[in-house]
């Protein structure tokens, strides 16, 4: 359960329950949407699922007085491919739970409440066909305390799919879970909500998941300020807001170190799959861009290093990578196959070096000055599979990387060349793995502010 900290304590009590409504909700709206998502399974790729939802809701409603939907259902489609886990486990039903998380939203505050349905009895897989599961929800009410427009927008949905034998037993392994994001426009409805005539302390304003005295809600200030909406790659189709952090390692093998790129948030427009694509009918693809933001500029934070120059100078230094322009980030899948590719140019700025470092951390600074970073951007394409990445749930990508040459080094005299062969290749010897986190919705600050992902190595 949870509030909107700026929206109210008790007031119009949403009940995302059944049946029992109150005198406000004679004027009714019927909910009956298909939401497309894209499901992240730890082991295994990403697979599109549909959830159709279907409710009934008040079309009005007064502050301070309890607006309650009934009906409300949850139908999951899921396609063969994503159950072949339990189909060759011996599978031949299969049961399913469901969790829906709900964005509320009113103003610039924001609530999330669960909507949870079960399917108990056993569903036969279809070979070929999407098999759906379907299932009555009872969510927590949410409360309202001032006028205004509430919105109520499908986010994250989470699955565990049990399988069963012919015989009635549990599959090994017996579940299969999937963790989703919508893929496109998941609105469901807007309730209106007018003010109470006379408003009291009785009626804060305040958005509330739950009882009307339950524990307060997420704001949509929980967005990082550094997230914004950015434009969308070529060929993007219903394209989504998101920010993400993402970090990773570079080995530099001039110097025979591996630079830690610490984790910084970047913005990401996330178009939707489509098919056909490429001409092929089964072939699904999106186009997405990313760019990122510290402070109002297009760069990662600081990274900082220690090597040996040439092998026996001990050296510490900084650097930070700068991108102008928006990289591409192009995913496709088709049954079984698929294959994400990140294009992006980057500059590497180095900040500042040390070297002869003493026991006692002390050394002679390189004066590098405020301009040396190498002298045309690195083409970076880092690739990953959708069994371990996607735009929404992040990952890891993986590439290799040539280092051009500097310029500009050297505040008193010129150290291009020294600085150059001393980290520049002219191949692709550098291996790069960057691993992103999970995104935040700008849309409605739902899984926000964004997780910082531990890089893996």
């Amino acid at each position: 359960m949870a509030t909107v900290g700026a929206l109210a304590t008790a007031g119009v009590v949403v009940a995302l329950t059944g049946p029992g409504a109150a005198g406000a909700q004679e004027d009714t709206r019927k909910v009956d949407v298909d939401v497309a998502y894209e499901c992240a399974r730890p082991t295994d790729r990403t697979w599109p699922v549909t959830l159709h939802v279907t409710a009934t809701l008040p079309a009005t409603g007064k502050a301070g007085e309890q607006l309650r939907p009934t009906d409300v259902a949850l139908a999951l489609s899921v396609p063969p491919e994503a159950l072949a886990q339990l189909s060759s486990a011996g599978a031949t039903t299969a049961t399913a739970s469901v969790r829906l998380t709900t964005s509320v939203v009113q103003g610039a505050t924001a609530a999330t409440a669960t909507w949870g349905a079960t399917q108990d009895e056993k569903v036969p897989l279809a070979a070929d066909v999407p098999t759906v599961f379907t299932g009555a929800s009872q969510p927590e009410p949410v409360t309202v305390g001032a006028g205004g427009d509430v919105s109520f927008t499908a986010a994250d949905l989470t699955a565990t799919l049990t399988g069963w034998t012919a015989d009635g037993a549990a599959t090994e392994p017996p579940n299969v879970d999937l963790s989703c994001v919508p893929d496109g426009d998941a609105a469901l409805a807007a309730v209106r909500v007018s003010d109470v005539d006379a408003p009291s302390a009785e009626v804060p304003p305040g958005v509330k998941v739950g009882t009307p005295d339950g524990p307060s809600a997420n704001a949509l200030a929980d967005v990082p300020k550094d997230c914004h909406h950015i434009d969308p790659a070529p060929g993007a189709t219903r394209p989504q807001d998101y920010c993400a952090n993402l970090g990773g390692y570079t080995n530099v093998s001039r110097l025979g170190v591996s630079m830690l790129q610490p984790p910084g948030l970047v913005n990401i427009n996330a178009g939707s799959f489509t098919r056909p694509c490429d001409g092929i009918a089964q072939k699904n693809c999106s186009e997405n861009a990313v760019l990122p933001n510290l402070g109002g500029q297009s760069v990662l934070p600081v990274a900082t290093g220690t090597f040996f120059t040439f092998g026996v100078i001990p050296t510490t230094g900084s650097m930070q990578l700068v991108q102008k322009d928006p990289g591409h980030v192009h995913i496709w899948f088709q049954g079984s196959a698929g294959e994400v590719t990140a294009k992006l140019k980057v500059k590497v700025h180095l900040i500042d070096a040390t070297v002869n470092i003493s026991k006692d951390g002390k050394g002679v600074a390189l004066p590098l000055g405020p301009d040396c970073e190498t002298a045309e951007p690195i083409d970076v394409t880092l690739t990953a599979t959708p069994a371990t990445y996607s735009i929404t749930n992040g990952g890891v990508l993986t590439g290799w990387i040539k280092i051009p040459p500097f310029s500009g080094c050297g505040a008193h005299e010129d150290l291009d060349s020294f600085i150059t062969q001393l980290i520049s290749t002219e191949k692709p010897v550098n291996f790069v793995k960057m691993t992103q986190g999970k995104v935040c919705s700008l849309g409605n600050g739902v899984n926000c502010p964004p997780p910082v992902p531990v890089p893996q190595r």
